[in-house]
């Protein structure tokens, strides 16, 4: 009976720890990154944005800028009408994509 019970508590085990979890993500987040780069395909090629030249430094001043008008009480970006703070996450979206890609344009 001792081997039936290890065997059944081993099976009811899940191999999870340590992996990420996706249910802690609100995917309507995941989203907005969606849609700005939805936008962005009015003026630019799908996955252009990997391609611009010193885009790091390009990407966080472009992330200071709609931080800074968020801060100043301008909620809404001016040339898109997409709010500062998604187009603030998305230039986050490809700064930790350069993080994690470096070098690589696929």
């Amino acid at each position: 009976m001792v081997n039936e019970d290890k065997k059944k508590e081993y099976y009811e085990m899940k191999f999870d720890q340590g992996k990420p979890r996706w249910d802690l993500v609100d995917l309507k987040i995941v989203e907005v990154i969606a849609k700005v780069l939805t936008y962005g395909l009015k003026d630019h090629k799908a996955n252009s944005w990997k391609l611009v030249p010193d885009a790091k430094e390009r990407y966080e001043a472009s992330f200071m800028r709609h931080v800074a008008d968020m801060i100043s009480g301008d909620p809404v970006d001016e040339e898109s009408g997409l709010p500062n703070s998604w187009l603030a996450m998305c230039n986050l979206y490809f700064l930790i994509w350069f993080e994690q890609n470096e070098g690589d344009t696929e």
